[in-house]
């Protein structure tokens, strides 16, 4: 992998293309790592407000405030949904910032591909004159 490497990035050395690879494996793991993690924030986030909202209610029983309650429990609702439709759309931003990236980078592999094609033909040519 690593003559391939080095074949297809000529002007890059042995190490650099290491130590990238090696930056690259790292920051998927922390990509990853992050998704997880904001997850597990959502979860206890929704817990803790399921919780109030339960705690909530047993106040309503006992005072016998429904409607002022009602309207309380209502908003505690809505914001879960606004908290979860945030939640969505930022997951949904950083994988597209993920796609984009791996698109970058299978253009640029393609761009240097299509240079190194260039060269050999030009090489080629050379030689045949």
């Amino acid at each position: 992998i690593r003559e391939n490497a080095s074949a297809a990035l000529s002007g890059r050395t042995e190490d650099e293309i290491i130590g990238h690879v090696a930056w690259y494996i790292q920051y998927l793991h922390r990509c990853e790592a992050k998704k997880r993690l904001i997850n597990e924030w959502k979860e206890c986030k929704d817990v803790d407000i399921k919780r109030e909202i339960l705690a909530d209610a047993k106040d309503v029983d006992k005072c016998g405030n429904n409607n002022t309650d009602d309207s309380k429990q209502k908003e505690k609702e809505d914001f879960i949904n606004q908290q979860k439709k945030k939640a969505a759309v930022q997951v949904w931003r950083e994988e597209r910032e993920i796609a984009e990236l791996k698109e970058q980078k299978e253009k640029e592999k393609k761009r240097q591909n299509e240079a190194k094609i260039k060269e050999k033909d030009s090489i080629k040519r050379t030689k045949i004159r």
